[in-house]
């Protein structure tokens, strides 16, 4: 299920470096965290007024799972925020929010 949303307000950059980010986030939802891969979702949310706190914030939802534990969640965002650094120079501000299995409903 992984679901990845980056909101920026200027998400101007190199489009092959923000195609790297997208390949590696993709490649780390599968390998790193288990998630099959037609359930990733990754999404870049350009022109959001952020009106303050950092230029950039990434947003996780994912299925909380016995193998996605604090230490590879943090690797996760470990990785996702050296890519925001190399694509847009921000540092991010990173929530990650676990949904317990049962209580998640879900089409498509």
């Amino acid at each position: 299920m992984p679901i990845i949303k980056f909101h920026i307000g200027d998400a101007h950059g190199d489009p092959q470096a923000i195609e790297r980010l997208l390949h590696t986030v993709q490649q780390a939802c599968v390998g790193l965290l288990r998630a099959q891969p037609d359930a990733v979702q990754i999404i870049l949310l350009p022109g959001c007024r952020l009106l303050y706190g950092p230029a950039c914030y990434v947003e996780v939802l994912y299925r909380g799972q016995a193998h996605r534990d604090a230490p590879v969640m943090e690797r996760f965002m470990a990785l996702l925020e050296a890519q925001v650094l190399e694509v847009w120079d921000v540092r991010p501000r990173i929530r990650c929010m676990a949904f317990h299995q049962p209580d998640l409903h879900a089409r498509n």
